[in-house]
């Protein structure tokens, strides 16, 4: 899976993929922890949206099914 507009091949600069992502309209220091996990994590060779969003899921249905379970 990939994020939309952005191609699955790994990326080297920014300059592009922050213009076409709308982050151009922010200030530079407006949403600095998004920047770093962006900068640090996302856009970084090897990434894969797809596994990240489906651990994540998993997380949250989990913990969800634990606090019905609890009720």
């Amino acid at each position: 899976m990939v994020l939309p507009g952005l191609s699955p091949q790994p990326r080297t600069h920014l300059g592009g993929i922050w213009a076409r992502s709308g982050r151009a309209r922010f200030s530079s220091g407006q949403y600095p922890h998004l920047t770093e996990i962006a900068v640090e994590h996302v856009l970084q060779p090897g990434y894969d949206y797809g596994s990240e969003f489906e651990f994540g899921l998993d997380l949250i249905l989990d913990g969800l099914e634990r606090a019905r379970d609890a009720a």
